[in-house]
């Protein structure tokens, strides 16, 4: 005897999860809960329960290809929210990277301006030394006029 989760359940036979649920509680559809509390449905019991007659519980029996299929798009809804979460990690880095640069940029730009500060400050002493000997050979000069 094959069983299956609630929600495979639900999508085998066209209902919703509440809908297989509350046949559950009112003892319509047997089922075992297991140590993790999730329902675990006997297929047979499952088209009992929810067909009127024998032809429509063959006719609405699931295949293989249809619980695989049940199987599939769960691990399918799994997949895409992984995805999704990281799909918005990569868009956080992104930010944090250009931001990063927006601010690497800044800083070069300082950098550069502290750095043509300090080298036009290191040719000014030289340059009115310079001039303060010039002005003294003058000064001398007018003196003693020589």
């Amino acid at each position: 005897m094959e069983y299956i989760s609630l929600s495979q359940a639900a999508i085998l036979i066209g209902k919703s999860k509440s809908t297989v649920l509350e046949y559950i509680r009112n003892g319509k559809l047997k089922a075992d809960k297991n140590e993790k509390g999730i329902y675990n449905i006997s297929k047979d019991d499952l088209f009992l329960a929810f067909s009127s007659n024998a032809s429509e519980r063959t006719e609405k029996q699931p295949s293989e290809r249809h619980i695989a299929i049940a199987i599939l798009q769960e691990k399918l809804a799994s997949e895409q929210a992984l995805r999704k979460s990281i799909e918005n990690d990569r868009d956080f880095l992104r930010q944090q990277l250009q931001e990063a640069g927006v601010e690497r940029r800044m800083l070069n730009t300082k950098l550069s301006l502290l750095e043509s500060q300090r080298s036009e400050s290191e040719f000014e002493p030289v340059i009115v030394v310079a001039e303060k000997s010039k002005k003294a050979n003058s000064l001398w000069q007018k003196i003693f006029k020589k």
